[in-house]
C-alpha cells in the first residue's frame, strides 16, 4: 500500500476504500447447456473480511469480496450468473433461511440442498 500511495499520491485509506469497493469477476466461464448443480458460500478470514464464491462442477462462477454474507451480495451474484445465462438444476446453501427464501422467490421450482457440513 505506501509504494501505491507513492505512486499515485492517494493515502493509504483512500487506496484501500478503492480496493475494498471493487468486486472480481473471473473470466466468464463456459455456459453449459444444460442446467448446472450450484454451491455456494461465504468463507470469513475475520470477522469483517470474507469471500462469497458460486461454484459448479469444481469450478468458481463469481466471486466477490464481502464484509458480510448478505442477501443483496448473494442476489447480486445470481443477477450476474442470470445475466450470462446459467440456468440451475438444484442449488446447495448453508441453510440460512433468508438465503432460502430468495431461492423460492427466484426460482420457485429449484430443488434447494442444505449443505450437511453446515448441519453437522
Amino acid at each position: 500500500m505506501q509504494e501505491l500511495r507513492q505512486k499515485t499520491k492517494r493515502s493509504v485509506r483512500t487506496l484501500q476504500r478503492a480496493f475494498d469497493t471493487l468486486t472480481i469477476v473471473p473470466k466468464q466461464p463456459k455456459i453449459p447447456k444444460q442446467p448446472i448443480n450450484l454451491i455456494l458460500d461465504a468463507t470469513f478470514f475475520s470477522r469483517t473480511d470474507g469471500v462469497l464464491i458460486f461454484r459448479a462442477n469444481r469450478v468458481n462462477l463469481y466471486w466477490k469480496f464481502i464484509y458480510a454474507e448478505s442477501l443483496k451480495e448473494i442476489a447480486d451474484g445470481l443477477e450476474h450468473l442470470d445475466k450470462i445465462g446459467f440456468s440451475f438444476k438444484s442449488v446447495t446453501i448453508d441453510g440460512r433461511r433468508g438465503v432460502i427464501k430468495l431461492f423460492e422467490a427466484r426460482y420457485p421450482n429449484l430443488p434447494i440442498q442444505l449443505c450437511q457440513f453446515h448441519q453437522a
